[in-house]
């Protein structure tokens, strides 16, 4: 857990759970997370720019779902290593977060 209360699993490189009440505006994911996990920022209505680094290669389902001001996410093209980013489903929409 960082200092906004996000939640990280050592075992995979994995943003798990960010907060969805947290105030801040803009989320820079640490360097070194691989996987965005599904419904990660579920809800999120503050949150409005977030920046993921070059070595996340996988975004999970509904990674995004419900964070309605989400204006910008700025990521690289490509991995580090070449590698294009793997998006599992939609990033933005699956009511299967809500359960």
């Amino acid at each position: 857990r960082d200092e906004k209360g996000v939640i990280f699993s050592k075992y995979d490189h994995r943003l798990v759970f960010y907060p969805p009440n947290s105030y801040y505006a803009e989320y820079s994911i640490p360097e070194g997370v691989q996987i965005i996990g599904g419904c990660a920022f579920v809800d999120c209505h503050n949150l409005v720019h977030v920046e993921i680094p070059d070595t996340v290669t996988c975004i999970r389902d509904s990674a995004f779902e419900g964070c309605k001001n989400l204006d910008s996410v700025v990521r690289p093209r490509y991995s580090f290593d070449g590698r294009p980013l793997e998006i599992i489903r939609f990033a933005w929409a699956d009511p299967s977060c809500y359960r």
